[in-house]
């Protein structure tokens, strides 16, 4: 289900899924949330939901030309023009375009659409560009790159350890960063990021590391501070940071041994620059 933290008074409240009694499981297995307009927008196995920030109510909304889907909607994203998109996790991406108060919505690619380039089986990730476009990836999916403006694909699919290209199909996660870079995170196969001017995949310093304590460990989560630092979770290992100006990876061992399980899951900044970390178990 969904919890609210307040942070001012430390204390949680709990809302449970809607209609519980019929399909428990799936309306609480929560998967995203968008904030947008006082409205915190969740997705869950059981499709979406929206609520009012203010009082914490269900907000029933319509939508004019059809009905949302029920099934599993794993990521969601606004983008420029205040429209919502969101990915499901068999591979369909849907868009709802605002109409006053109410939306529109439309199927605008699904995996099925091989003509246009796309290669990917189902979607974990899901993140916008500066451009309205989408990086996109999942187990067995690889990395793509969704052009919203000719509605076709670019798939990166993994290669048998070539210079400079992407060494495995299946993407947990993806972030841009203050300057434009992507930062993949992959299963087994550690991070990567894309350079834009070269269109390559590039390397960084593994610094306080050797290769054998990262390899085969999960990257979950990405979050970047206000010097341009990158925080990165490796599975089993912690929180690590991408040093800005060495560019090499740093430990972070104080803070992690205070953390119980070291498998992170997913990490943000507050507006007073504190590192929210969230755990499996």
């Amino acid at each position: 289900g969904i919890n609210i933290y307040n942070a001012r008074a430390s204390y949680f409240t709990y809302i449970s899924g809607i209609n519980v009694q019929s399909s428990p499981l799936a309306k609480n297995y929560i998967m995203d949330f968008l904030y947008s307009d006082g409205l915190m927008w969740s997705s869950s196995k059981g499709g979406i939901h929206i609520f009012k920030t203010s009082d914490k109510s269900f907000v029933p909304f319509e939508i004019i030309n059809g009905e949302l889907p029920t099934k599993q909607v794993t990521q969601l994203v606004e983008d420029s023009k205040r429209n919502i998109w969101f990915s499901t996790f068999d591979g369909e991406i849907y868009k709802m375009n605002r109409v006053g108060d109410r939306y529109s919505i439309e199927n605008k690619i699904s995996r099925k659409d091989t003509e246009r380039g796309v290669r990917w089986n189902e979607i974990l990730t899901m993140t916008k560009d500066d451009r309205d476009n989408f990086w996109i990836g999942g187990d067995n999916s690889g990395l793509n790159y969704f052009d919203t403006n000719s509605n076709t694909v670019i798939s990166f699919g993994g290669t048998n350890g070539n210079s400079g290209g992407l060494y495995t199909n299946s993407v947990r996660s993806v972030y841009i960063d203050n300057t434009g870079l992507v930062w993949i995170g992959t299963f087994n196969k550690g991070i990567y990021l894309v350079n834009n001017n070269t269109g390559k995949f590039d390397s960084y310093q593994l610094g306080e590391f050797q290769r054998n304590e990262l390899d085969g460990k999960d990257a979950l989560a990405f979050a970047e501070d206000k010097k341009g630092n990158v925080w990165i979770t490796y599975d089993g290992v912690g929180l690590v940071i991408l040093d800005k100006k060495t560019n090499s990876l740093k430990r972070q061992d104080q803070i992690n041994k205070k953390i119980s399980p070291l498998i992170i899951t997913t990490l943000t900044f507050d507006n007073d620059e504190h590192l929210w970390v969230g755990t499996a178990g």
